[in-house]
């Protein structure tokens, strides 16, 4: 998953490396906001933001849910079993 370590505001424009080296697996990344561009910090290759987006949302974890979420599933699963309580696999 891609890190980005800095936003960087300015107006001076990053050094184009558009072949990003083989085996480089773009850890780290700076953002150019002025330029709208991110590079790799260690190959200084231009990569697509999206796809660095992307692979930032694959890596996150989802989202744990809320409390009142988890309530209403617990209720839900009650309800559907007629509010028999859970016997489990060793119970038959």
């Amino acid at each position: 998953m891609a890190t980005i370590i800095r936003l960087d505001p300015s107006r001076r424009r990053p050094g184009r490396n558009h072949e990003a080296p083989a085996g480089c697996r773009h850890a780290n990344v700076i953002c150019y906001t002025a330029w709208r561009l991110v590079c790799c910090t260690d190959c200084g290759a231009e990569l697509d933001p999206f796809d660095v987006l992307v692979q930032m949302v694959k890596a996150a974890p989802p989202p744990a849910p809320k409390k009142e979420e988890a309530l209403r599933l617990v209720e839900e699963v009650k309800r559907r079993r007629g509010g028999e309580p859970d016997q489990g696999p060793e119970a038959g």
